[in-house]
């Protein structure tokens, strides 16, 4: 009986920090504007345990818009998000509190915008991995073919936004 009852107890702690399956994030993501080259109908997978860049964070893909426009620098504001397996979205601070709130966001690397991560604390990489993560984004720049600055987009809309799935 003791046996049966700690299974129990393992099970609903399990079912309870199941994370979206990669299926699942993606359709959760579909509401999104931008996605992450190479994925536009899918969430990326974005490895998170490799080496840094000698000079800043890891970076991921180039961010792309949906409508195709050419994008310069990023902006994110917001909270990083993750979709919980009932699709609220909230803090990755809940994950584990070592996580910064800022702890992916875009810069800007070979000309064009990606999501970078800034070094995980302690062993924060873990309650990360496999979660669907959503960056919003409260800005950016629309560039013309020449690389120029045409327009400034400053939005609250949570749709423009970028999600993926960290992995090691």
């Amino acid at each position: 009986m003791r046996f049966l009852i700690s299974a129990i107890i393992v099970f609903t702690c399990c079912t309870c920090a199941l994370a979206l399956t990669l299926e699942e994030c993606s359709s959760a993501l579909r509401q999104c504007n931008f996605f992450l080259d190479g994925c536009e109908d899918k969430a990326q997978e974005f490895p998170v345990c490799g080496p840094m860049s000698q000079n800043g964070p890891g970076y991921g893909s180039s961010i792309k818009a949906k409508n195709g426009t050419k994008l310069g620098a990023m902006n994110s504001q917001g909270p990083n998000l993750y979709i919980k397996d009932n699709l609220e979205e909230v803090p990755i601070t809940k994950l584990d509190p070592s996580l910064n709130n800022h702890q992916f966001k875009p810069y800007m690397d070979s000309g064009s915008p990606r999501i970078g991560f800034e070094t995980f604390q302690g062993d924060s990489i873990n309650s990360i991995q496999g979660k669907c993560i959503v960056i919003p984004f409260s800005s950016w720049q629309v560039l013309d073919d020449k690389g120029n600055v045409i327009r400034h987009v400053t939005t609250a809309d949570p749709d423009n936004c970028v999600g993926f799935v960290p992995t090691c």
